[in-house]
């Protein structure tokens, strides 16, 4: 299976605390409603702060997931 729900991300020990801060890593703010538009900056006191590189490998594990699951129903797709 690709996605576990329940994984959490460990973050203590991790390779790249030897040459950045935590704070030295990409972040980005999540939209809190599908309605935002994509071109409203993050609202700081709205929007929840994200671990970029963290959200991309949660986000490339779901898709892959869900790949995996398309694949094995095609007749599902034209």
């Amino acid at each position: 299976m690709a996605h576990s729900p329940e994984y959490k991300e460990d973050t203590h020990g991790a390779v790249w605390e030897r040459y950045l801060r935590a704070k030295d890593r990409p972040t980005h703010r999540l939209a809190k409603f599908s309605w935002t538009p994509g071109f409203l900056p993050g609202l700081p006191l709205i929007n929840e702060k994200v671990d970029t590189i963290y959200w991309c490998r949660g986000e490339l594990a779901r898709l892959n997931l869900e790949i995996e699951i398309d694949q094995k129903e095609p007749e599902r797709f034209r």
